[in-house]
């Protein structure tokens, strides 16, 4: 028997739907401005002139649908209304977890492998996977439900005025400005074409490429250690003690830090993993690609970088390996490791994990992860000269999921992550490695939550990119590091502490010598607003907005002309591969 209701039953259920949605957006980024600005109601003049327009096309939609009894006719509007029903959806998914907008060129990158994008969604609380099979189940009956008159022309017509009206006066309507306006746009309007896929003329490229900056030479310490870098996921200034003072979730890093060489000011040069390491690993502080969010794919723009850390210090004879829990074929990371230089690369599938219960993106817990990368460095100590080993924990990578207990907390997530590194870091400093070696400690990049008011009262425009990190080990003096630096920094200190000489296309960078240094400009590609680069600098700061050749400051602090533009010149060479 089928099941046939009015139009008016079937629009209904339609609008409460649409209803809950926007209500849950509102709740989500209530909550977000609350953490900010101390207000919840702020945000919701702006977020209905963005969303009403979206939401009366879709409404529309679903109106013309009920014009006709055919299948093929409901199909196909329905199918279409439905589809921006679901984006709107997993786009405040995306937001709520993630602080982040749904991107085309995110879609792209992480279900191009479906059975680890599976496993992570397997991975959820059962509650959002039964909202999930709910919502699946609701759009196929909404999808296909017929109805038993439809609607007449007039009734077509009324709704469409009331629609355009509706929508027309959101869409009229100018809100008053807001602090996050990336995320009160609505999905399409976040993924509406910007200037990242816009060109940079053969003039410019020419200019750039004759005026940029000779290299320069300094001699080294030529220590020719064993390094290992320790990069820890999400590790943020609101966890620690030592950094922000809010939170004491980290005691046991921030004791080490006190011991060591404290980086006070450091910038992520990104707002994901994968960025992190590009910084930390090639010396460059962004990776942006010139092409159109859909045309991107994994480690887009990062590709062929022949004078990566891992490819010098391997031509000096060093053994050097990539250490992580994590799949190292998701998003093709692996791959780009090994053509970054390392020799050796140890992944979730490493026989050193056989038989261990595994989490998210198949890891085993940070404290297995240790016990495998001590092992691996007590040999490397024994058998060769130098070495470098990079350890990239998975355990405090969201969602929040204690490895043990399975607590969805973020707080005890990285309580623990703090216990498995401290006590790593203990086992190293047992073993003699800080008398004979280098131990650099540092976040991949800022967690993916709402900026706090205290990191916003803090650091200002540096609040979603300021990271902790410090240094230990042989040849590092303790103390403070109160010139600002930037994980691409990380990288000729390094060079220069190994090494005979270092040689930049820019100023000396070394954060175990800052009498030396010279300070810097310092980027981060921001996630909010891809097309948006901060810069900070000795004598201000500002915000870029990315559009080949007519990229421009769209905010400015401090920044002379001639500097904004030596800053424009600068993006433009490391976007198009001239910054060597």
């Amino acid at each position: 028997m089928k099941l046939r209701y009015g139009w008016g039953v079937v629009g209904g259920i339609v609008g409460l739907l649409v209803l809950c949605l926007l209500g849950r957006r509102l709740f989500v980024l209530q909550a977000m401005s609350y953490e900010v600005l101390g207000c919840r109601a702020c945000v919701v003049p702006n977020v209905l002139a963005s969303d009403v327009p979206y939401w009366a096309v879709v409404v529309a939609l679903f109106v013309v649908s009920f014009g006709r009894r055919g299948w093929l006719w409901r199909g196909v509007w329905r199918g279409i209304a439905l589809l921006g029903v679901a984006l709107y959806a997993a786009d405040m998914w995306v937001m709520s977890q993630f602080s982040t907008r749904l991107m085309l060129a995110d879609i792209r990158v992480y279900t191009a492998d479906t059975a680890q994008a599976l496993a992570l969604v397997l991975q959820w609380p059962l509650l959002h996977q039964l909202l999930v099979v709910g919502g699946l189940v609701l759009g196929a009956a909404l999808w296909w439900w017929p109805v038993s008159e439809p609607i007449s022309r007039r009734g077509i017509v009324l709704c469409g005025i009331a629609l355009a009206g509706l929508g027309g006066g959101a869409w009229a309507y100018t809100p008053p400005g807001y602090v996050h306006e990336w995320a009160l746009k609505n999905v399409v309007q976040a993924n509406w074409p910007t200037g990242l896929a816009a060109p940079y003329s053969h003039a410019t490229q020419e200019r750039l490429l004759a005026e940029r900056p000779p290299e320069q030479c300094w001699a080294g310490r030529d220590q020719r250690d064993h390094v290992v870098m320790l990069v820890l996921e999400s590790w943020s200034t609101y966890h620690s003690q030592a950094w922000l003072g809010v939170n004491d979730w980290t005691p046991r890093l921030d004791a080490w830090a006190a011991q060591g060489r404290q980086f006070e000011t450091l910038y992520a040069g990104g707002f994901n993993t994968n960025e992190g390491l590009f910084s930390l690993l090639t010396g460059r502080d962004v990776v942006l690609p010139i092409l159109p969010a859909h045309q991107q794919g994994a480690f887009e723009g990062a590709w062929g970088i022949e004078d990566s850390l891992p490819a010098q210090l391997g031509k000096q004879g060093y053994q050097t390996t990539f250490m992580t829990s994590g799949n190292l074929a998701y998003t093709r990371k692996g791959e780009w490791l090994s053509q970054l230089g390392f020799e050796a690369l140890w992944g979730h599938d490493a026989p050193a994990f056989d038989g261990v219960e595994r989490g998210h993106f198949g890891a085993v817990p940070d404290d297995v992860l240790y016990s495998s990368a001590l092992a691996h460095i007590t040999r490397l100590r024994q058998d060769h000269a130098a070495s470098l080993t990079v350890i990239e924990n998975v355990s405090s990578h969201h969602p929040y999921v204690h490895p043990y207990s399975g607590e969805r907390s973020e707080e005890a997530v990285f309580r623990y992550m703090d216990k498995a590194a401290g006590e790593f870091i203990d086992q190293l400093a047992t073993s003699g490695f800080l008398e004979e070696g280098t131990l650099v400690v540092v976040s991949d990049h800022r967690a993916m939550t709402f900026v706090t008011a205290e990191e916003q009262a803090r650091f200002g425009l540096g609040a979603v990119s300021r990271i902790p990190g410090f240094m230990l080990g042989r040849g590092v003096e303790p103390g403070k590091v109160t010139l600002p630096f930037h994980q691409a920094d990380i990288m000729p200190t390094l060079l220069r502490q190994q090494g005979e000489r270092v040689c930049l296309h820019g100023p000396l960078r070394d954060g175990l010598d800052v009498v030396a240094s010279e300070p810097r400009c310092m980027m981060h590609a921001r996630g909010d607003q891809r097309d948006r680069v901060n810069v900070y600098c000795p004598e201000g700061k500002g915000t870029i907005k990315v559009m080949g050749d007519d990229s421009y400051f769209v905010n400015n602090e401090g920044l002379e002309s001639g500097r904004r533009q030596q800053l424009l010149d600068a993006l433009a060479r490391q976007r198009l591969a001239l910054e060597p």
